[in-house]
C-alpha cells in the first residue's frame, strides 16, 4: 500500500528554496548543540551517530517547522 506524500517530501520535490530551508534547519539545530549536517544523498538531515539522531528528534520537528514556516503555511491556499 503506497503511503500519501508526507509535508517534507512534497517540500523536496517541489519547492526551488528547499536546500535553502534545510539549511536553515541545520543552523537552528546546530545553535541547538547537534552535530547535523545535510546529507546530500537525501538531501536530508544526518547526524554524528545514531543516538544524536535519536535524541534530535523533537527539536528537528521544531526546526523544520521554523525554516519552513512560510511554505507550509501556503499548503492552505493552493
Amino acid at each position: 500500500m503506497k503511503q500519501p506524500e508526507s509535508w517534507m517530501d512534497r517540500e523536496r520535490r517541489s519547492d526551488p528554496a528547499f536546500a535553502d530551508r534545510l539549511r536553515d534547519a541545520v543552523d537552528c539545530l546546530k545553535e541547538k548543540g547537534y552535530q547535523a549536517r545535510i546529507d546530500p544523498e537525501g538531501p536530508r538531515i544526518a547526524y554524528s551517530s545514531t543516538e544524536e539522531f535519536a535524541r534530535a528528534d523533537a527539536d528537528q520537528a521544531t526546526c523544520e517547522r521554523e525554516a519552513f514556516s512560510e511554505a507550509i503555511a501556503s499548503y492552505g491556499n493552493g
